[in-house]
């Protein structure tokens, strides 16, 4: 099954990714992959930065629900644009914490998507 999900951020919606729900486990280099392949690897970042980044928001995410997307977008909206931020945000999502899919999509339904 696969769904298109948008963020909704201070410009509006924009789409960020079509997650595959098939997806059942964490897939670090899939993550990278994404981030690359969708322009929002950022530079200086090393590769492990970029996966402990993900793996934190899935941890907020996972212990704050909904809210925890939220928090995601205000504390990486500071320092990137927000494409990037909902490009990482789902990335990270589908691609290491596949199970708080559900979690996103509520969220973006909540704001409006």
């Amino acid at each position: 099954m696969r769904a298109i999900v948008l963020a909704t951020l201070a410009l509006g919606a924009v789409p960020v990714a079509v997650i595959n729900a098939s997806t059942a486990h964490a897939d670090a280099t899939a993550f990278l992959n994404d981030l690359k392949s969708q322009g929002a690897a950022l530079s200086a970042s090393t590769p492990s930065d970029l996966l402990t980044r993900g793996y934190q928001i899935c941890q907020d995410i996972s212990t704050n629900g909904a809210t925890g997307v939220g928090d995601e977008l205000q504390l990486m909206k500071g320092d990137l644009d927000n494409k990037t931020v909902a490009i990482f945000i789902s990335s990270a999502v589908k691609d290491l914490c596949p199970n708080q899919m559900p979690t996103l999509a509520a969220w973006e339904r909540q704001h409006g998507g």
